[in-house]
């Protein structure tokens, strides 16, 4: 049941294609001077760009920089604010051994111990107060220059 497809009718009917009426034809030149202006301003616009990203990135360089400095300089001001602390209370407990050990009576030594221990709170507590308000300078110093950066970067108000 072999078919001859040599006489078989087709089964799609041929498709004719007019050609479309020609453009003019660009001169090579003129094509060449559009190209070659075209290259030139991506050039242009990646060049700026790069220099757009290359003073963004020196910008937050320069943040870092100065936070770490302001962070370094809070560090040092939170250790010296601690060994103050620290020879402050050591002093005071040197002063309270030396009336402790000049006391006539037990009673004398309770009435030192417990005027000792109420000025050790008070300085305690004065000393977290202290404590407290440096951090929060130490923190707003080296969240400043972020903040600028971040409001310079993203046109914010500051």
């Amino acid at each position: 049941m072999a078919r001859n497809l040599k006489n078989a009718a087709p089964i799609v009917e041929p498709i004719t294609i007019e050609a479309a009426p020609t453009e003019p034809a660009v001169p090579a030149a003129e094509l060449q001077g559009a190209v070659v202006s075209a290259i030139e301003n991506s050039v242009a616009e990646g060049r700026a760009a790069y220099f757009r990203g290359k003073a963004a990135a020196d910008d937050a360089a320069n943040v870092f920089e100065a936070t770490f400095a302001s962070a370094s300089k809070g560090v040092t001001d939170f250790n010296n604010k601690a060994l103050d602390a620290l020879r402050l209370n050591i002093d005071s407990s040197l002063d309270f051994a030396k009336k402790a050990i000049n006391a006539q009576s037990a009673g004398e030594l309770v009435s030192l111990h417990g005027d000792h221990m109420r000025k050790q709170v008070e300085t305690i507590v004065e000393q977290a107060k202290q404590f407290g308000e440096l951090a929060k300078k130490v923190a707003d110093e080296i969240a400043e220059p972020i903040k600028a950066q971040v409001a310079r970067t993203f046109k914010l108000p500051a």
